[in-house]
């Protein structure tokens, strides 16, 4: 080999060893981040207080056993009925919860609705637990201590959403007094 044939091998070496160690790095951060995320729950919806259809007030008891806060910065919901957009729910202001603890806290949200007749509708089936063509989206943004966190799902049905949070369709009708 000459000399210059010799300092390409080496090069593409060290940059498929960086490319590996960086691999395994991101993987066992994912799954730092997978085990932190099993240690918050919230634990119960403790009031839920209703300003007509532009927003509510949720009191939610999380708890947090990891050694660090959460910050949760943005947060929202799109609501779909038969493939009609509904309308959006969106946090209005961030909320913490220190490390370590078990919380009371309350998040405000804002409503904006695109189609009321459609809003109804999901309302009606949503009263009577027939979740059957309602869809959501969500996302969320914040930080796990100096993790950064983004989770996006897209058009879920609305049982699946509602199996990942613990709860039952009559549940939530008890929470939003329908």
């Amino acid at each position: 080999m000459n000399g210059m044939t010799l300092r390409i091998f080496r090069r593409t070496t060290w940059c498929m060893l960086l490319a590996v160690v960086l691999c395994g790095a991101m993987t066992s951060c994912r799954r730092a981040a997978e085990r932190a995320g099993e240690r918050i729950r919230i634990e119960s919806v403790e009031q839920v207080r209703l300003h007509g259809l532009s927003g509510a007030d949720l009191t939610l008891r999380i708890r947090n056993d990891n050694r660090f806060g959460i910050q949760l910065r943005e947060a929202g919901l799109d609501l779909w009925y038969a493939d009609a957009y509904v309308g959006s729910i969106s946090l209005r202001e961030g909320v913490e919860v220190p490390r370590r603890s078990v919380e009371s806290v309350v998040t405000r949200w804002r409503f904006r609705v695109e189609d009321p007749l459609a809003l109804y509708a999901l309302s009606r089936r949503v009263t009577r637990c027939q979740p059957e063509g309602i869809e959501v989206s969500f996302r969320l943004k914040g930080h796990g201590g100096a993790a950064a966190v983004h989770i996006r799902e897209e058009r879920m049905p609305l049982s699946e959403f509602l199996r990942i949070f613990g709860l039952t369709c009559e549940q939530l009708n008890q929470y939003l007094d329908l």
